[in-house]
């Protein structure tokens, strides 16, 4: 038998290449990344909308932004009023766990050009450091300090990761819509959260 010649196995083996790397390609296409797989499942919606994820949901029914927030206490201290180095951002929202008590949701501010400022965790009135029961609504305010200059198309994110844990967290992402970047005349009072049963509570007086 003759063996094959050397254009011959040239040829085999540039076709069994060519084959390989279209099958390696194809099935990249279909291969889910690790990060998507176990990072934390989303739900967007806007302002004035609930936003519900499987471990809780949330709305922002309001949003000031302020030079100055007037504080009953923080840990830096029993200031009334706090100046902001740039603006204050109050985002004002209803959160109510859904099956499990949830012990805070970390909070992100994210602007249109992807960049990323974190609640600043000064304030004890913060809603980033509430205990949420199953079912019982909570209404406060989560607090982000930021250049004024950067207040650009912003969206609150709010993240549930049971046990400290990124695999499988919940997370809700909700548009802010058009913040003025210029802030108000007075200062923000930041109160303490409190149960806000909302229309079911306004139906039972």
């Amino acid at each position: 038998m003759r063996s094959r010649s050397a254009p011959g196995r040239r040829l085999l083996a540039f076709v069994l290449c060519v084959g390989l790397t279209a099958a390696i390609f194809t099935a990249q296409r279909f291969i889910v990344s690790g990060e998507a797989r176990t990072g934390p499942i989303a739900t967007a919606g806007a302002q004035g909308a609930v936003v519900a994820t499987r471990a809780f949901e949330a709305e922002v029914d309001r949003v000031d932004v302020a030079s100055e927030i007037e504080v009953t206490g923080s840990s830096i201290g029993d200031a009334e009023r706090v100046a902001a180095n740039g603006v204050w951002v109050v985002v004002w929202t209803r959160v109510t766990a859904l099956e499990n008590t949830v012990h805070g949701i970390p909070a992100e501010l994210r602007m249109a050009d992807g960049v990323v400022y974190g609640e600043r965790g000064w304030f004890r009135a913060s809603l980033e450091r509430a205990t949420f029961s199953p079912a019982i609504p909570q209404r406060g305010a989560f607090v982000f300090e930021v250049p004024a200059e950067r207040l650009d198309g912003p969206t609150l994110v709010l993240t549930h990761r049971p046990g400290y844990e990124q695999r499988l967290s919940s997370r809700v992402e909700i548009d802010l819509g058009g913040v003025a970047a210029e802030p108000g005349p007075d200062a923000v009072v930041l109160t303490e959260p409190e149960i806000d049963m909302g229309e079911a509570s306004d139906a039972s007086e």
